[in-house]
């Protein structure tokens, strides 16, 4: 009995859906959450905060981090700010106006990556930054880091397992299949 080889696209439309289905299966948040805890652990560093404890996760609600400075953890307000500002400001980020309803300086956060070079370093910033503007202390900005972290893994998960994210994967992959979608 000959046995025979295809691409993806050569696949029947059942054996398209196994192969879809499979790779779903296979999708893990480990990478993600990773390249996440990296981000916070360089910022606190360049923050001089230390991480005391931390649960960050997909799908629960108990998103935790608690970060350890006397100096700093209770500031609030224009203190806050400009302390954060201060430590963020070398690593590539800049303080521009921009003119919104609330007439406040805002943080381009374009992409500089400038912690990590993982694009997690904006967005954990961007976090910290809103919840110091919202006027939340500083370890409250951090524990509303832990709970966007959650979030954002959850959505990335959500992505992951998409047909459309696994169709551009499998679109760009050579990988090849016998017959009934089992990957050779």
């Amino acid at each position: 009995m000959k046995s025979y080889i295809y691409s993806f696209k050569e696949l029947s439309d059942s054996s398209k859906a196994r192969v879809i289905a499979q790779k779903a299966d296979q999708v893990s948040d480990d990478w993600t959450s990773q390249e996440i805890m990296a981000s916070i652990k360089a910022i606190c560093g360049a923050l001089n905060l230390k991480m005391l404890d931390w649960s960050i996760g997909t799908y629960n609600q108990n998103w935790k981090l608690k970060i350890s400075n006397y100096h700093v953890e209770d500031l609030s307000g224009g203190r806050a700010l400009a302390w954060f500002y201060h430590k963020i400001k070398e690593h590539g980020y800049e303080m521009r106006p921009l003119f919104t309803d609330d007439k406040r300086w805002h943080i381009d956060f374009p992409g500089v990556c400038g912690f990590t070079g993982a694009c997690w370093d904006d967005n954990v910033l961007e976090s910290i930054w809103n919840s110091l503007r919202a006027g939340n202390i500083v370890k409250e900005a951090f524990n509303g880091v832990a709970y966007d972290a959650g979030k954002w893994l959850e959505a990335e998960e959500d992505y992951q397992k998409s047909e459309e994210c696994i169709l551009q994967y499998l679109d760009q992959n050579e990988e090849i299949y016998d017959e009934d979608g089992n990957e050779i």
